[in-house]
Parts: C-alpha cells; structure tokens; sequence
C-alpha cells in the first residue's frame, strides 16, 4: 500500500510492514493537498491509497483540499485534551478520525467533541531489553517537565519528595537518556496535565519501571490493567499508601512491571499501532464521514479561525475575513433557495458562519501588532455592528423537521440548528454590547429567548434540574432584557451550560473587552470582570464560584481550577460543612495532602455540631455515607477515625 505520512511518528513502522511511505517535511502553516498528491506523483510516481495526518504540536500543519482526497482519509488527534478548541471542526475534514483520549470528553455532546464515529488509537512504546529491579540505582523516579504551568506536578513532587527520596532530572534531557533514566528506576508516579493519558505511561513501561499514575480511567485501563501491569490512585493518601508499600516490597513491584514490560513487547510497540490503523480502515471501507461543499469550507475555516484567535498568527491567511464573508453569502443563497429537505443544514451553516465572523471581527484587531489594530479596528467595528443589524432584521431561527446530514432525528435537527443559531445570537449580543449599543444587543437576548423552548437541553448538564428543553430557562429570565453586562453574561452562561458547551480545554481565553466568550465558562469570566468589589458580600460576586464550579465539576481536566473555586464557595459560607467537605476532597485529589485533611476534620467537626444533642455517631454515618461515592475512601475514613 502507498501511504501519504503527515507529521506520522510511526512511519517507519509502516515501512517495516512493507508499506511504501511517502513522508514530505511540510512547512508550517497550510498544505494544498492536491498539490501535494500532483506533486509526489510527477516526482516520485507516487500515488497515495491511504492518507495519514497526525497532529504536531510544535509545528502545526493543516491540509486544505480534504475533500478531493482519492483514497481515504486518517486524522490522528494524539494532544486531544489540548487541541479540542480547533480539532473538533478539523477532524469533520477526514473519513476516520482516532485519538487515545476516547473518555476523556465522551459526556460531552458530539458537536463539542470530535464527533461521532471517534475511535481509540493508543500511545505506542519502545522495544528495551529487561534489566533486573536489583541492579537499578532509583528506587523512586519522576522524568518531565515541572513549572508553574503545572501545579499538580508541582503538588506530587513535592508530597513525594518530602517523604522518600525522588530521583528528577531538574532540566530537559534528550530522549535516549529518558529512557535510559526509567531502565535505571524501579518505581515511576505519573501525572497528566489534563486527565489524559501521556507518553510517560508507555515509556517507563517500556523500560520494566513500574507506574503509579492517576485513575484515568477507561482511556488508560485498556492499555495496562491497574493492580496488576501498573498502579494507580484517586488522591493523596492512597498515593503515599502505595509507594511505601511497593518500596518496601520490591519483589512484588518488579513482577508487576515485568509484566507491563511484557505487555508492550506483545501489544503495544508501533508496529501493532499501524496494523490497528490499517484494520480499521479495511473494516469500515473507503466510505467514510468526510465532510464536502460548504460544509468543508465551513469547517476548514472554522480551524483557522480557532487558531488564529488561540494566537497563531500563521493561521492569519490572507483575506480570511474576506473567505467567511463569501461563506456567509453562499450559504444564505442557498438556504433561501433550497428545497425544504435541505434548508435546516444551509440555516445552520450560515448561522455558524455569521458567528464566526463576528468573533473574527472583534479580536483581529486585538490580536496583532499595535500598528494594525489602530489601523483596523473602527473598520472592523463598522463591519461587525452593520452585520449584527442584517441578523436582527431577519426572523428568528424555527426549528423544522427538515433534514440535516448527520442528523437522522428531530432531536439531532434541532440541536444542530439551535447551537448555530444560539452561535450567532450569542456572538452578535456581545458584539453589541461591549460596544455600547445596548438595544441592539438586547435585540439578539429576546431572539434567543424566543428559540429556547426549541433547543434540546445536555442530559448531562450538572445543576440538576432535569429539562428537555430550554423552555424552563426561557421562563426563568422572562421579561425585561438584562440591564447590566454583567446580568448578559450570566444569562448566556446558563444558555450555554445547558447545551454543554461548558469550556475549550487548551484554549486560552482573555476575559477583556473585545474577546468573545464561546462557552459558560467564558461568560462567567467577564461577568467577574465586571464587577468591582470581589468580596463576598457582594452577591454578584459570591454566586460566581458556585456557578463556576457547576461547570468545571463536569470536566476532568480542570480539577485543579474546580478545587479553586470550591475553596471559595468554602470560604464564603463557612457554616456549609458540606462545602468545606467537598473542597477538601478537591484538595486531596489535587495531592494537597494538609489542606485537604485539615478542611475534612473541620467540616467533619461542623457536621458533628449541626447534630441536635451532639449525636457524634449520626453525624459521622452521614458524612461516611458522602464519602462513599469517593473512590479509595477508606483511607480517608482511617484517617479521620470516622465511627462507623
């Protein structure tokens, strides 16, 4: 088979399967793929029969053309819990699309994922020879980048290094010595910056080192089994509880890490990854979802857009305010004269696309050199503010029954439209309003509430209410349209919680005027940007770390900034033993070993107190009861000598 390799670390392997590989060194920025395919085959008689693109994080690549693709298409998202904010339009670009992080966002709904049909591919390790336990140097090691970007590598270290001997290469090593680092340790603790699964995890592995990584999960479960192939632990204690023991016992740590070892030499080197790949792609066929038309113009320009506003600049191609302009006009001919069956994706599109331009248009003059934002910024505004009063002259957005590709139900339509149309709602109200044309931005607040009762509502929201739809929300803000800033975006915070568009994991976000928020997390931001006195008797104030940790609860990767918040919700209500409770489990599973015990015999305390007549053994039933649904709780409960 030919194989087109883009950014692809496991080329080589396909060679070894006897593959013919064709494996260009692509600049950074945008490949015409048929430009490449034309090219590799005047030069090199090269024609492709399979297609591979995985994801670079250092020197981002993208193919425009996906569509014309004569063979199938692979895109391998291997940094998902970083690159989602871009990927999840992108990888609508290619007929399969894998990633090692399957679980990590699976709650999530499709659109804010990678979409449906999503499969697992994972990590891969490396073929070392076995060394002995008896003859390595480190009993104890950790290899990886540790900085105040990473505070939860910060805690482990510290909780570790505080009570046995770490050995930690304090700078970057290259990676042969890595490796030759794990072969010469006996016990690795693993930390992931985001609840994914990471390299470390195979390559102490591969070396015969034994793992204690975080509860990951299934992602991380069906690559070595835990207690038997690897360790792991859900907070502090069970942490400190498993390294004693297995460095006490080194004969029952080396059997386990011997057999991870084995397990990577039987199933886990690239050479099974690729023979996975090219299976799945011979089992579904060359059919595959690729997106085509407007459809794959939307979603490429969609990618550079994300970027572009993430800070790569690269991405910044010329006239792409210009590209969403004619996007916009060809999909709002078309939804004016397509057939009914068709209409819905065409509203949708132009929806979307509206949005988009409108975000463009607010940050393209914040995110370039001084020169140029002075120089566009008004132009920009005229633009924004004329195509915000286009969209309030036009009806609000129905939801029909007609079809929408990818959709096969009414709830699949009416999800699909109303997210666009909530896209564009959203964006033109903040456009509006963070530049004074209040009326107008209450223009597109009463269009959305007038499309709420028709936008189904995530089932995995965390608020507890249990709603189909936005009616009950619609209910709950009728009336006037928000008079303050600050009331607008706790609105489309709640708007978009219940559609589940909750945050962009590795998207940094600056809440300051002239950004657009996307997601709840992001309006709540601004909301606190809006208020002057932050201190708990401000109740604008206070609500917002309640509400804050209502999303953030929902989304693995942010536990360290959740812990924050419920240290605030704590702090504010210093009574709420079941606040305080729960930052301190936070806290021990952000491996805040003293904060996290201290909170939990303080609420403990205050649970007992609450009891009428001091019923100590009532109060510490219901609190071991809480405790219960925490995993590994019994070394929580010997510690604070629950009665039981």
């Amino acid at each position: 088979m030919n194989i087109l390799c883009v950014d692809f670390r496991w080329k080589d392997a396909l060679k070894r399967l006897g593959h013919r590989v064709a494996a260009p060194e692509l600049a950074f920025g945008i490949c015409d793929l048929p430009e490449l395919l034309a090219e590799l085959r005047a030069k090199e008689g090269f024609q492709a029969d399979l297609i591979i693109h995985q994801e670079r994080l250092g020197k981002r690549v993208l193919l425009q053309g996906l569509e014309q693709a004569p063979c199938p298409t692979v895109f391998i998202s291997v940094d998902t819990h970083l690159n989602l904010f871009w990927q999840k339009y992108y990888a609508r670009l290619f007929d399969f699309v894998l990633t090692p992080h399957v679980s990590l966002f699976a709650e999530l709904p499709p659109e804010e994922n990678l979409g449906p049909g999503t499969k697992r591919l994972r990590h891969a390790g490396y073929s070392r020879p076995w060394r002995a336990h008896a003859g390595r140097t480190n009993a104890l090691a950790f290899c990886g980048a540790v900085d105040q970007h990473r505070p939860l590598r910060l805690a482990l270290l510290g909780l570790l290094g505080q009570r046995f001997p770490v050995a930690w290469p304090k700078a970057r090593v290259p990676f042969e010595q890595m490796m030759d680092f794990f072969s010469d340790s006996r016990l690795a603790p693993n930390e992931s910056i985001c609840a994914e699964v990471n390299f470390r995890l195979f390559e102490a592995s591969s070396c015969g080192c034994l793992v204690l990584g975080q509860n990951l999960g299934e992602d991380q479960n069906v690559c070595f089994e835990p207690g038997r192939e690897m360790l792991v632990y859900n907070h502090s204690l069970e942490l400190l509880d498993k390294t004693r023991f297995y460095l006490d016992h080194p004969a029952e740590a080396e059997k386990m890490a011997r057999l991870a070892w084995v397990r990577v030499h039987a199933e886990h080197l690239p050479e099974h990854r690729c023979a996975e790949l090219l299976a799945m792609v011979s089992a579904d066929g060359p059919a595959g979802r690729r997106t085509t038309g407007l459809e794959a113009e939307r979603y490429f320009l969609l990618s550079l857009l994300q970027l572009f506003r993430h800070g790569s600049h690269r991405f910044n191609t010329p006239g792409l305010v210009d590209q969403l302009g004619r996007l916009l006009e060809a999909e709002q001919a078309q939804a004016a004269q397509a057939e009914p069956a068709e209409q819905s994706a065409h509203v949708a599109g132009a929806q979307e696309i509206a949005a988009a331009l409108l975000n463009l248009l607010s940050e393209a003059g914040q995110a370039d050199s001084p020169t140029y934002r002075a120089e566009a910024a008004q132009a920009y505004a005229t633009a924004g503010l004329d195509l915000c009063r286009q969209l309030a002259t036009q009806p609000s957005v129905m939801v029909t029954t007609a079809r929408v590709p990818g959709a096969t139900d009414a709830e699949g339509i009416a999800s699909r439209v109303t997210r666009a149309a909530t896209a564009a709602n959203l964006a033109a109200c903040i456009f509006c309003l963070t530049r004074g044309e209040q009326e107008l931005a209450a223009r597109f607040w009463q269009k959305q509430q007038e499309l709420l009762p028709s936008m189904p509502v995530w089932a995995k929201r965390s608020d507890g209410r249990a709603e189909a739809d936005g009616t009950g929300l619609a209910a709950r803000w009728a009336g006037q349209p928000p008079r303050r800033a600050y009331d607008f975006y706790i609105y489309w915070s709640e708007v978009l919680a219940a559609q589940g568009k909750l945050a962009r994991p590795g998207y940094y976000f600056r809440p300051e005027p002239g950004f657009m928020p996307e997601n709840a997390s992001e309006c709540l931001l601004l909301a606190d940007n809006e208020i002057a006195d932050k201190t708990s008797a401000n109740p604008d104030y206070a609500v917002l770390p309640a509400r804050m940790h209502a999303i953030y609860s929902c989304l693995p990767d942010y536990a360290w900034m959740d812990m924050g918040y419920l240290a605030q919700m704590s702090l504010y209500d210093p009574q709420n033993w079941l606040a305080q409770m729960r930052y301190g489990l936070a806290a021990l599973q952000c491996l805040r070993l003293e904060t996290g015990i201290g909170e939990l015999g303080e609420a403990l305390d205050k649970a007992r107190a609450a009891r009428a007549g001091g019923q100590q053994d009532s109060a510490d039933r219901e609190f071991a009861a809480l405790l219960a649904a925490t995993p590994a709780s019994e070394y929580i409960q010997r510690v604070l000598d629950l009665k039981l």
